[in-house]
């Protein structure tokens, strides 16, 4: 059975995909890279097991082999992977998969998602099973492999050769399933690892590394969505036009309650960023990223939340606006600059620590300068 989303699904993932890379790039710029795996290690193992535990109706009859399959399905089809086989060998289960839209990306990711996240629902589902995990390479070497092994050396199963029918078990996983964890597994990893960002690295330094990176991300959407909805127009309806796209890519369920010739007012029903890991600094980032699109659209307005539940709001509610003539271009000059000292006092900490060397401090501050 082959697991088809319309265009429209797979343009919004796009974007889901490239807030999550550029999420985590700025993560690793601000902290390193065993800093960004020591902040994140906690909430994917957590992430891990709930992951378990929510497959635990679909693999609650089989056998361990067979509850390892299914789970490296569920976890690899909705990030985008093509899973291509899962067989036992000499006492180990491999499982391979091909096609990830993160390879050659930040490799971190893989880190994160194939080696913790994976480790952690694989030991919910035998404690003593240990995990290893081979990105792929490029054309010679595409496909991402894992090897599972006891870590007592005993055989995983009773026999020395068995391979599953990967086909068979994607085949019990509807198309509406799989797109509804396609976009809550990419937008819940890139809402987790705001989250562990503003917990290790405090609200502002958060916001000052990814605020400009959300903002041209969004520009870049905007410019993308221009072509994909074949808007010409740079009326409110053309943005809002625009800016449903998004919303629809991030599953938002919107109302628009009112509208004049210079303001429009969106109230937002329901949102996925509502979960354990929900900040407002998230939402902040979701602000940038709109903005972004307004402007690609008409840059003489703005977008701005009026309310937001993770403020405390009863609901969320959005205007855009014309932006005032004496403000253009002032908000990011200043946001500018708040994100360059926020990132600068990071990477001092960081050098007085010893956790990075005196080169490059020099190389990354010359790079925010």
């Amino acid at each position: 059975m082959e697991l088809k989303m319309d265009d429209f699904d797979r343009f919004g993932l796009e974007m889901e995909r490239e807030c999550l890379i550029t999420t985590m790039q700025a993560m690793v710029e601000t902290v390193g890279s065993d800093g960004t795996i020591k902040l994140l290690r906690p909430y994917l193992e957590n992430s891990g097991k709930a992951f378990a535990l929510n497959l635990g109706e679909w693999t609650k009859d089989d056998d361990a082999i067979l509850r390892l399959a299914k789970t490296m399905i569920m976890g690899q089809m909705p990030m985008g992977q093509e899973c291509k086989s899962f067989y036992v060998l000499g006492g180990e289960a491999f499982f391979e998969s091909e096609g990830c839209p993160f390879l050659g990306t930040i490799p971190e990711i893989c880190e994160c998602y194939c080696s913790i996240f994976a480790g952690s629902f694989t030991r919910q589902i035998d404690p003593d099973l240990e995990i290893e995990s081979t990105p792929g390479n490029g054309t010679e070497n595409p496909r991402c492999k894992w090897r599972f092994y006891h870590r007592t050396q005993t055989p995983m199963s009773d026999f020395s050769i068995r391979e599953l029918d990967v086909e068979a078990l994607m085949s019990q996983i509807s198309g509406e399933e799989m797109e509804w964890r396609s976009h809550h597994y990419i937008g819940g990893v890139w809402e987790m690892i705001t989250y562990a960002m503003v917990n290790g690295l405090g609200s502002e330094a958060m916001l000052g590394s990814l605020s400009g990176y959300m903002r041209r991300n969004g520009f870049s959407f905007g410019l993308r969505i221009k072509s994909y909805r074949g808007i010409e127009g740079r009326d409110l309806d053309s943005i809002l036009s625009a800016l449903e796209v998004f919303s629809k890519a991030i599953c938002q369920k919107q109302v628009r309650p009112s509208s004049g010739p210079e303001e429009l007012k969106v109230l937002v029903s329901a949102c996925p960023f509502s979960s354990d890991y929900a900040t407002p600094e998230h939402c902040q980032l979701i602000e940038n990223i709109n903005d972004g699109i307004c402007k690609a659209i008409n840059p003489d307005y703005e977008f701005h939340y009026d309310s937001m539940m993770t403020n405390g709001a009863d609901g969320c509610q959005w205007t855009v606006r014309r932006r005032p003539p004496h403000q253009k271009g002032r908000e990011i000059e200043t946001r500018g600059q708040n994100a360059e000292e926020s990132l600068l006092s990071v990477l001092k900490m960081r050098l007085a620590k010893g956790e990075i060397s005196l080169e490059q401090y020099e190389k990354i501050a010359q790079v925010l300068k």
